[in-house]
């Protein structure tokens, strides 16, 4: 929507923005209204028999058809949302490379929520994110580490954790676009399950000068026993890379 409007130079006063899925309202709803002056929502519209009239009407492709799925490289005015979205919530300064005396290593839980009427729930939910901080802070004592979980809190404070985030530890899943606003030379830990292997979120974490490592469990069912030690051993990984002050493309 974004690159639609700057694409063909649409003036936010006086273009709408008309949205026509069944999702049920979130956090993320906040994100449409701070960007567009003019946000409807056809399930949100009193009487949905009324006919509308408009001079110019675009339809526009967004989710699986998305071109930043489909290409997502050279992605269009990336650079100019990120600074939109940024200096709307007050974000837009940050600290250039992690301080890596106390490197702020953050997991991203899945709970169950039910996204879409049609949807039975959430998959790829984690069910041992307690686990997983015990262990990373042994392992990892002297660091500043934590689970988020977004189901509850607004989109604002969402970007808050995210701006203020040096490793992202989080399944494959859309919540992982936040990418794009995460610090430059931080990194994400992105857990992938056998068919998930497109590069969109990687691709996304370049754009950000955000390292990106993918590793992948075998799973059996929805609910996901995270692999503690395989994790472990990713970040370490990722600690040597990104305290080296190296910068990569």
């Amino acid at each position: 929507m974004f690159i639609a409007f700057e694409m063909f130079h649409l003036n936010e006063r006086t273009t709408s923005v008309f949205l026509i899925y069944a999702h049920p309202e979130g956090a993320l709803d906040a994100l449409w209204y701070d960007v567009f002056k003019h946000v409807y929502r056809f399930g949100k519209l009193k009487n949905k028999t009324n006919t509308i009239f408009t001079e110019t009407l675009m339809v526009l492709n967004m989710g699986w058809f998305s071109p930043i799925r489909i290409q997502p490289e050279n992605i269009l005015y990336l650079d100019k949302f990120q600074q939109r979205i940024l200096s709307s919530y007050g974000l837009g300064e940050c600290v250039s490379v992690p301080n890596c005396k106390k490197l702020r290593i953050r997991f991203l839980a899945r709970h169950d929520r039910i996204y879409h009427p049609r949807s039975k729930g959430i998959g790829r939910r984690t069910s041992n994110e307690q686990e997983l901080i015990e262990v990373l802070e042994d392992v990892f004592p002297y660091e500043d580490i934590k689970a988020l979980n977004f189901h509850s809190i607004p989109f604002s404070k969402q970007l808050y954790e995210i701006r203020h985030t040096d490793i992202l530890i989080s399944m494959h899943g859309a919540a992982l676009t936040h990418v794009l606003f995460m610090p430059p030379y931080s990194a994400l830990l992105e857990i992938r399950i056998p068919g998930f292997s497109h590069g969109a979120f990687q691709t996304l974490a370049a754009e950000a000068r955000v390292y990106h490592k993918a590793t992948y469990i075998n799973v059996s069912s929805d609910d996901i026993e995270l692999p503690v030690v395989q994790i472990v051993k990713n970040l370490k990984t990722i600690i040597d890379k990104i305290c080296s002050r190296v910068t990569w493309e």
